[in-house]
């Protein structure tokens, strides 16, 4: 019987190595799909043209001579000594209370040095005045 032994044994082991050896069955993973390729939307990019150039407002007529600004004064009411006449042309030199200023103002026909009036004194604050004014009232 060993020799049947051997043919048993040899049977199993070549059944064995039969079904090793067997290739299975080849399995292929699904192709991937193929990307779909969209097309590229045509982008039409507009000429660029130079811009309009603003319009130019309307000449402005040659200018005109504004009249004159509104002038702004500061009052103040005191006494006016006059100090001294000057003939030609006839100015005096007044000096002013309160503030202690000095003007030259026209003289009154009836006055002379030492002579005090009531008076104005109007001081220019803006815009386009002339100098110190001095108003006289009347003698004191």
């Amino acid at each position: 019987m060993p020799a049947f032994r051997v043919s048993v044994t040899l049977a199993i082991s070549l059944a064995i190595t039969a079904c090793a050896s067997r290739p299975e069955p080849s399995v292929e993973p699904d192709p991937e799909p193929e990307p779909v390729l969209q097309p590229i939307p045509h982008i039409v990019i507009p000429k660029q043209t130079q811009p309009e150039p603003e319009p130019q407002p309307p000449k402005a007529a040659p200018e005109k001579e504004q009249p004159p600004g509104v002038c702004a004064w500061s009052k103040t009411r005191g006494i006016a000594t006059l100090l001294a006449v000057k003939t030609e042309p006839p100015r005096g030199t007044w000096q002013f209370f309160p503030g202690d200023k000095v003007v030259f103002h026209a003289v009154p026909d009836e006055a002379s040095p030492g002579d005090e009036f009531k008076a104005l004194l109007q001081t220019p604050m803006s815009g386009p005045c002339d100098d110190t004014r001095l108003v006289l009232f009347g003698p004191v």
